[in-house]
């Protein structure tokens, strides 16, 4: 929720008085220009949240990182192949972050466009 306060916070004052200055009110001026911009600000920040929840629980998605070790350590145990069933276990979390990332690029490029090329770095 902080993240998401702080990203409201960061769209400069002005973009609010320009909304009015134009006639919307809050309701308009947020839903249309404030939150749009709030969005692109606070993406990168809301997927490393994303991220972090893949690693440590397993409320994200069906399958975090602890699910994916303890299958692994329990398909190393039978097979005593621990080398390659932990690699094959890294790739599958690697494969979970770069999916997550890809999604976080793809959504803040999209964003980019629609808030008309405003960039905030």
């Amino acid at each position: 929720m902080r993240n998401i306060r702080s990203a409201i916070l960061a769209v400069d004052n002005g973009q609010l008085a320009a909304c009015y200055s134009v006639g919307m009110t809050t309701t308009q001026a947020l839903r249309r220009v404030i939150l749009p911009q709030a969005l692109r600000i606070g993406i990168p920040n809301l997927f490393n949240h994303f991220i972090i929840l893949l690693k440590d629980t397993s409320l994200a998605f069906a399958a975090s990182v602890p699910e994916i070790l303890g299958e692994a350590k329990m398909i190393a145990g039978r097979t005593s192949q621990f080398f390659e069933v932990y690699i094959v276990a890294a790739l599958i979390y690697w494969a979970l972050c770069s999916i997550l990332e890809l999604v976080s690029v793809i959504l803040e490029q999209r964003l980019t466009k629609q808030t008309g090329g405003l960039r905030y770095d």
